[in-house]
């Protein structure tokens, strides 16, 4: 009997080992912040990981939250560098083809009235790009700045 007793208790150890092990290396990995790994690993019985656990879970939803707001925050400036960039890049489209537009109505028409010169500033890039394609037929400053 006590031999069977003995087995048992065995068994029943290796069972909490395993339990405390999957605990350490499973769930804790999921579940506790990095910053606790280590002294999780570091627990050997399993009354100790409930008692860490204990202690340390009701800490867990707030740096959840923290790490959230940190992740939010770079995905944010990701986003707004990358719209900057684009932003920039469109800009800088536009800009090229005013110049280019003036150069070629100068080149066409001569001097820029204050007027034009407005209008032109004024574009947007759809408007730019149609005056651009019209320059060629275009008869006069006026004709090719209509509406």
């Amino acid at each position: 009997m006590q031999h069977m007793v003995s087995e048992h208790r065995e068994s029943l150890q290796e069972a909490w080992n395993a339990f405390t092990s999957w605990l350490k290396q499973v769930w804790a990995r999921c579940q506790a912040p990095k910053e606790q790994w280590q002294e999780l690993k570091r627990l050997e019985d399993l009354r100790e990981v409930y008692t860490m656990l204990q202690e340390r879970t009701g800490q867990w939803p707030q740096r959840w939250k923290q790490e959230g707001r940190e992740e939010g925050r770079q995905e944010g400036r990701q986003e707004g560098r990358q719209e900057g960039r684009q932003e920039g890049r469109q800009e800088g489209r536009q800009e090229g083809e005013l110049l280019l537009l003036t150069r070629q109505i100068t080149l066409k028409f001569g001097e820029l009235p204050a007027w034009a010169r407005e209008r032109l500033e004024r574009a947007t890039t759809d408007q730019l790009e149609a005056w651009a394609e019209r320059i060629l037929s275009a008869e006069s400053l006026e004709a090719l700045l209509k509406e």
